[in-house]
């Protein structure tokens, strides 16, 4: 019994050996052609076949999630490129600026509030990006500890800020009004996309907003309200 035990598994392993001396020289081609034949003379289950297939799913792992990076980028670009379209097409319909300089039926009260507000916005966005930068010349990680504690009062400052806007706007453009105001200030959030960094993109920022306080300048008509 022990002797035919030895022949068996001798038997066994020669076969295996043989199998995978056997494997070396068979043309890929070919293999593939027994495997769908029913014929495969590795008795392994193509182990070398998912070897191969194992090694491989790396590379398109790495290869999909480059093209899903990339689609993530152009789509964004894409994305903000429209809100800025759709923000300029808003002025220019509207010809928002002149009617907030013009219109009568404008809340000046809340208009006020707003720019009061708005005023108070930028000379802290002015602290925090010339000044500390540029004339104290502090680090980034320094400048950071000021932006933490000075964002939430920027924040809330905002929210009443826009609020007052909304208020004051809607004698003349309704239910608009809030369309139009979060419209351009998605347009202005997605415009740092396209502005370079350092001085210049701070400059880029003071640029758009004198561009749209003097919109009225290059817009021919009184705009198209909705009163």
């Amino acid at each position: 019994m022990d002797t035919d035990s030895e022949l068996t598994k001798l038997k066994d392993r020669t076969k295996y050996k043989l199998n995978l001396e056997l494997n070396k020289y068979i043309d890929e081609k070919t293999r593939k052609e027994i495997i769908r034949d029913g014929k495969d003379i590795n008795s392994d289950d193509d182990d070398e076949e998912e070897e191969n297939k194992y090694r491989e799913k790396p590379a398109m792992e790495i290869l999909a999630h480059k093209f899903y990076k990339a689609f993530e980028i152009i789509s964004h670009y894409i994305h903000a490129a429209l809100s800025i379209i759709i923000a300029i097409y808003t002025i220019y319909y509207t010809n928002l600026f002149y009617n907030l300089y013009t219109n009568e039926k404008i809340n000046r009260f809340y208009l006020i509030l707003s720019a009061i507000l708005f005023v108070i916005i930028f000379g802290l966005f002015f602290y925090l990006t010339f000044y500390l930068t540029y004339f104290k010349k502090l680090k980034k990680e320094e400048i950071d500890k000021y932006f933490d504690e000075i964002i939430p009062y920027c924040t809330a400052l905002g929210l009443f800020a826009f609020l007052f806007l909304i208020i004051s706007m809607w004698p003349v453009y309704y239910f608009y009004s809030i369309l139009i105001v979060f419209g351009i200030f998605w347009a202005f959030i997605m415009s740092g996309n396209f502005s370079p960094n350092g001085i210049l993109g701070d400059c880029f920022i003071l640029i758009l907003f004198g561009l749209m306080f003097y919109s009225p300048k290059f817009i021919k008509h009184k705009g198209h309200t909705y009163y």
